[in-house]
């Protein structure tokens, strides 16, 4: 099971709590797939959580304690091929198109006009975090024999947004985002909802699904509703950011 790597100066209610959410939700999805045809009272419901939250606290001390007498063996092809791969699968940016994914940060200063066209810096772990979510969207599309498209929304004659989406079904779309701990989202976070206003503007829809994947397909789902207001928020913020970019570098030149 694909818990944190094993700290040996972490103490047992440090590593219970940091992966419990993952445990939990495999129990809990597993348990719900018997329990999709019979109806059980609340009391007996209620003592299942419970039955559950007790397993998936006993995985974790039996993790730990294996913890203390093994460490987990390195792979560092692995990681070596990780790194290869994130770097081949980068994208330089480019003046005028900007990518769905980054439209949050562009609008709050998460990248600096000075730093746009300067290629970000992750560090390893940053890296498997987000490859292993690449994995699982792929993953998610191949079940359903689906090809990523890519959508581009002209705002004007300079500014393109580029959309690419993880799902289509029909006339419905999906986003996947992968956690950790699906539980520490009680609300959509802005920088998610930002993606799909794009995503939905492009394929001119008023709602979509995005899903907060965790182990063991735990999942949250959000449907997110098209915002008109939002939406211009972002036209006039990239507008903006677009001309500071300019600015910036034409003085550079």
């Amino acid at each position: 099971m694909a818990y944190n790597n094993y700290n040996k100066n972490e103490d047992l209610n440090s590593f219970i709590k940091s992966n419990f959410s993952f445990s939990f939700g495999s129990l809990a999805t597993m348990t719900s797939a018997f329990l999709q045809h019979k109806e059980i009272s609340k009391k007996e419901f209620d003592a299942l959580i419970e039955k559950t939250k007790q397993k998936a606290i006993q995985l974790n001390v039996d993790l730990f304690r294996y913890g203390q007498e093994k460490r987990f063996d390195e792979f560092p092809e692995l990681d070596e091929r990780l790194k290869q791969r994130f770097a081949e699968e980068q994208k330089e940016r480019k003046l005028g198109r900007y990518h769905s994914s980054e439209i949050w940060g562009l609008l709050n200063n998460r990248v600096p006009v000075k730093k746009f066209f300067k290629p970000r810096v992750f560090t390893e772990q940053e890296m498997k975090i987000m490859y292993w979510g690449t994995i699982i969207h792929s993953g998610i599309a191949k079940l359903f024999n689906f090809e990523e498209k890519k959508y581009e929304i002209k705002i004007d004659d300079e500014i393109t947004i580029v959309c690419k989406i993880d799902l289509e079904l029909g006339n419905d779309i999906f986003e996947f985002k992968t956690t950790e701990d699906i539980d520490k989202y009680s609300t959509l976070p802005d920088w998610y909802n930002l993606q799909c206003q794009c995503y939905l503007k492009a394929k001119k829809l008023k709602e979509m699904k995005l899903y907060i994947i965790g182990w063991g397909f735990a999942r949250k789902l959000f449907k997110v509703q098209f915002d008109e207001n939002r939406w211009n928020n972002i036209v006039e913020g990239i507008k903006d950011y677009h001309e500071k970019i300019k600015k910036f570098w034409s003085k550079k030149k």
